[in-house]
């Protein structure tokens, strides 16, 4: 988003084409059917998006899946398929098939428990990171550096 490229569609005859940029990167369904609602007659107008429509939500529910995974915790990654489900706006049956395909994709790594319903991420694709994800990231190393230093303390104290 912060490529020039995209930049320039900002404010422009093509803001709407920036907006659902936007709105993808993020993965918020709940953005995103707004935008379509907000402009459906204009979505209308442009055969190739308004075709497409279905897909494109299939798309974007990736990308929520992926920003939820991205937003957890390495250690935490132990995710219900609720919480997926609530995420990625889904019935909790549609949970699976969606991870499969992620998974397939090579977006996601993990184990699928289908007995309780968990799915376990080992690995999770790269993103490209906005300046907010960017200091987020930054915040939870430093949260990382400070408990390796109390664990040091801790080890040296002894």
């Amino acid at each position: 988003l912060e490529h020039e490229l995209i930049q320039i569609l900002h404010k422009t005859d093509y803001d709407w084409l920036y907006q659902i940029i936007v709105i993808f990167n993020t993965g918020n369904l709940e953005e995103w059917r707004k935008y379509c609602l907000k402009n459906a007659q204009y979505l209308k107008k442009h055969e190739t998006i308004s075709c497409n429509l279905g897909f494109l939500e299939q798309k974007i529910r990736l990308m929520a899946l992926i920003e939820l995974v991205f937003q957890t915790p390495p250690h935490q990654r132990l995710i219900s398929f609720n919480t997926i489900s609530k995420k990625c706006k889904l019935q909790l049956d549609e949970v699976e098939f969606v991870l499969i395909r992620s998974f397939s994709l090579g977006l996601l790594n993990g184990i699928i428990d289908q007995i309780d319903k968990t799915v376990n991420i080992t690995y999770c694709i790269p993103r490209s990171l906005n300046k907010s994800q960017i200091n987020h990231m930054s915040f939870k190393i430093q949260e990382w550096i400070s408990k390796i230093q109390q664990c040091q303390n801790q080890i040296s104290n002894k």
